[in-house]
């Protein structure tokens, strides 16, 4: 089932809501289910992206970081990922 980010308690659960049933095409609507499943989205992001979003709840929170705490590329994917959120820039 999925990705196996759920735990197995959860899995059951979402196999009781959803029951054993197919679509016409034979998938089973507990693999459809997963496939869309927020949960399962949100563990699809890049860990260095969720890493940077950490980085930028730091910065929020005024954490105070130093010039060299972070290695220059860092210092430039976290500027543009603020950029970004901020609504100041747009990668098309």
């Amino acid at each position: 089932m999925g990705l196996n980010v759920c735990t197995q308690e959860e899995q059951k659960k979402c196999q009781q809501q959803i029951g054993d049933g197919m679509d016409y095409k034979g998938t089973p609507f507990i693999d459809s289910a997963c496939k869309d499943c927020d949960k399962k989205k949100s563990a699809d992001i890049n860990p260095y992206v969720i890493y940077l979003f950490n980085l930028r709840k730091l910065q929020k929170a005024r954490y105070p970081f130093h010039k060299n705490d972070l290695p220059y590329q860092t210092w430039l994917d976290l500027g543009m990922l603020n950029e970004m959120v901020d609504g100041r820039l747009r990668i098309h």
